[in-house]
């Protein structure tokens, strides 16, 4: 004790006698904590073309097969896997794309596995798809050559979250949805 009076760094420095302190204590912060965790990620994707048209086929997904929460090292793991706040076993994402010539477009289904709170009480699963649609001038148009279009949307069918009754009342968990609702977006440019 009188090591840490003595050194300068110390609030109070050397003026305090130690023989008038009862306890320190360290209030730092310390990362002892561990995720034990395991889980499958896959993304499969397949192009073909069929004469002017390209078609382009995409499966991505995540299976989580363990999520356990250790909060110090000598505390038991706890189970956090499909609980809210935290993640879900099952999350994937499947695209379906086509273009011909100057247009495209793609269809993006999202999905997020059911759930539950701490209480225990089922959170639905979550749907939502997004459209992308394109034009890229050709390389031949003169003035508008270097131009491009794309009108995007996300969450095209406007779909609310699963409700969650949050404990800093937000009505949906942000760990696995998002209160964004469709979202469009238009994007022009012109290369020179």
């Amino acid at each position: 004790m009188t090591a840490l009076l003595d050194d300068p760094e110390t609030v109070g420095g050397s003026s305090i006698p130690a023989t008038s302190i009862g306890a320190i204590v360290d209030g730092r912060q310390v990362n002892t904590g561990r995720i034990l965790t395991s889980g499958i990620d896959m993304n499969v994707r397949y192009s073909l073309t069929a004469g002017a048209n390209r078609f382009d086929l995409g499966l991505k997904g995540t299976y989580v097969l363990q999520y356990r929460e250790k909060v110090t090292p000598l505390s038991p793991a706890v189970d956090e896997l499909d609980r809210a706040a935290y993640p879900v076993a099952f999350r994937g994402r499947g695209t379906a794309g086509w273009s011909r010539g100057p247009l495209s477009g793609q269809v993006g289904v999202n999905y997020v596995n059911r759930y539950h709170d701490l209480a225990g009480k089922r959170i639905g699963s979550w749907t939502t798809v997004d459209l992308e649609l394109g034009y890229t001038a050709p390389a031949t148009s003169g003035w508008a050559k270097g131009f491009t279009a794309s009108l995007s949307v996300q969450n095209l069918f406007d779909r609310a979250p699963p409700f969650y009754d949050s404990p800093v009342g937000a009505g949906y968990d942000a760990a696995n949805a998002s209160a964004l609702m469709r979202f469009v977006a238009l994007q022009l440019s012109k290369r020179w």
